[in-house]
């Protein structure tokens, strides 16, 4: 068990990747705070911020100055590992608000009444009944993961196996595959979080390109097949043809990644900023 406050709140480690996100980030705390069930210790990684960012972390914070020469977005979360003190550890955005106050605690108690279970992804926007969805091995598709933006880990599993500083993106899905296939254990999504990411790169074309990258190269091999990668660009006609060519774009451009990476290999860098 995680050890508890005075106040009967359980502590639970909270790691937060930071840059230049002083209008957001007061926000995400004051969720995390509502939350009455939950103690929170939190762990900033800061990538260099020039703005009031770090005037913005709780005094009893811990900092920890992101000083590798190239940001990447695994070592940005491992680099904090060595310091968490609790069972279990919440990786948030510093744009994620986690508006259902009841979802931290909801989570923590989950993991504790299945042993089998190795995360907690909070992917729901909508706000009501907590409800989770198990994935098993069989059910992953390699895009339905545990996700970083917002997800509850084991720490012991952490420790056992950090982020693979090799994928450039989509780590968590990367980890999420040793999770399910070689750990034989599950992962939850939970409904009714009310989980609401307002990260303005949310959905750049360079993060979702490289997203692509990664989870064919890395996660699931069937991505890469020739198939697979004509219906990408069917699928592109076909948008083009609805009269959205954003749309088409992407999806060319996806077509076009996969069959680089399916000739080259994945080789990329994380773009944080």
């Amino acid at each position: 068990m995680n050890p508890t406050s005075p106040a009967g709140s359980r502590s639970l480690d909270v790691i937060c990747r930071t840059f230049n996100c002083a209008s957001s980030l007061p926000a995400v705390l004051a969720a995390i705070g509502r939350s009455e069930t939950v103690s929170p210790r939190y762990l900033f990684v800061d990538n260099g911020s020039t703005d009031s960012t770090r005037e913005m972390f709780p005094q009893q914070a811990i900092l920890i100055d992101y000083s590798l020469p190239v940001f990447n977005y695994a070592m940005a979360i491992n680099i904090a590992i060595p310091y968490l003190t609790t069972d279990y550890v919440l990786i948030i955005s510093s744009h994620v608000v986690i508006e259902n106050s009841l979802a931290l605690g909801k989570a923590m108690d989950l993991l504790d009444a299945h042993p089998s279970l190795g995360g907690v992804c909070f992917s729901s926007h909508d706000h009501g009944e907590i409800r989770p969805h198990f994935v098993t091995a069989k059910g992953f598709n390699g895009l339905n993961g545990l996700w970083n933006s917002c997800s509850l880990y084991r720490a012991s599993l952490l420790r056992e196996r950090p982020f693979n500083p090799d994928v450039y993106s989509a780590e968590d899905q990367e980890w999420s595959k040793w999770l399910l296939h070689s750990r034989g254990m599950e992962l939850a999504h939970l409904g009714g979080t009310a989980m609401q990411n307002h990260n303005p790169r949310q959905m750049s074309l360079e993060k979702r390109i490289k997203e692509w990258e990664c989870v064919a190269w890395f996660v699931d091999s069937r991505y890469l097949s020739l198939a697979f990668i004509k219906g990408r660009f069917y699928k592109a006609i076909y948008e083009l043809y609805r009269q959205h060519p954003s749309r088409a774009w992407f999806w060319f451009l996806v077509g076009l990644a996969l069959i680089r990476i399916r000739i080259f290999g994945a080789n990329g860098r994380s773009s944080y900023r």
